[in-house]
């Protein structure tokens, strides 16, 4: 992906400072008068977001994509408390809802736009012994994943867990993250035995092997919903991106890195 580079961004509110990584993809052209579009995306969402900015670039060559990556959860709460952001895609639905209900986004601003899987995993050089999600009550072993109240990864791997009858023992012995792309990066190193991912986490490694694809009706399904964020200065654009995003250019471009269109709705 030449021309590309990645920026770093803060979020300033009161009292809290959100760090999060900002894709860029090269210079805006010359001569023209770019709108910039901030898009608050959960963690995620880092690989697939640059293929989708460079096709939406080139076709509103006016409009300058900027993307904050993080955890759904705090990205929600720095957009609950004001944060300067135009559009939210999240990896949970409930994110979505809280912001409407607080009205910072409009249901009627919003739209599902793909589908993730979560997966078990473990390092991909390491002979592991676990096959199964119940195989991580095994003593010693550590396993990571992400802070349920904050993280959906975090929030559909205590589900999985207790649809397996093993969240009650287990819990107090889990590697907490702040972010699904932290767990990848545990297990990738060796830091744990295992860590719950989406599955397309797994598909950008290849330091990890999937032991264990969690089977739809054990979590919620995984749909990840984008909108406009009320009193956004650039509604306009906004809108034009989100139409994009429902267009059928996207399931070509989402589908190389594993996520899912077609049952979303």
């Amino acid at each position: 992906m030449a021309g590309r580079r990645l920026l770093r961004n803060a979020l300033f509110l009161p009292g809290i400072l959100l760090m999060l990584s900002a894709c860029r993809a090269g210079e805006p052209a010359q001569g023209h008068d770019q709108t910039e579009l901030v898009v608050a995306a959960a963690s995620s969402l880092q690989d697939v977001m640059r293929d989708i900015r460079e096709t939406f670039e080139k076709e509103h060559p006016d409009v300058e994509l900027t993307f904050h990556f993080g955890s759904s959860g705090s990205l929600k709460q720095q957009i609950a408390r004001g944060a300067p952001v135009d559009v939210f895609i999240s990896a949970s639905e409930d994110h979505v809802k809280e912001l409407i209900q607080k009205e910072r986004m409009r249901k009627a601003d919003t739209q599902k736009i793909m589908k993730n899987r979560l997966v078990l995993i473990t390092p991909a050089e390491v002979s592991s012994s676990i096959t199964r999600v119940e195989d991580l009550t095994t003593v010693g072993l550590k396993t990571a994943a992400g802070v349920p109240e904050s993280v959906p990864a975090g929030a559909y791997a205590k589900e999985a867990l207790e649809y397996y009858g093993i969240w009650n023992e287990i819990e107090n012995q889990l590697v907490r993250a702040k972010n699904v792309r932290q767990v990848l990066t545990y297990v990738e190193n060796g830091n744990v035995d295992a860590g719950f991912v989406y599955k397309t986490d797994a598909l950008v490694s290849g330091n990890v092997q999937v032991v264990k694809e969690i089977k739809e009706g054990a979590v919620t399904p995984i749909i990840y919903p984008a909108g406009i964020v009320t009193g956004t200065k650039h509604k306009k654009e906004s809108q034009e991106l989100l139409a994009f995003l429902t267009s059928d250019k996207i399931p070509d471009i989402v589908s190389e890195y594993g996520f899912e269109t077609e049952t979303i709705k």
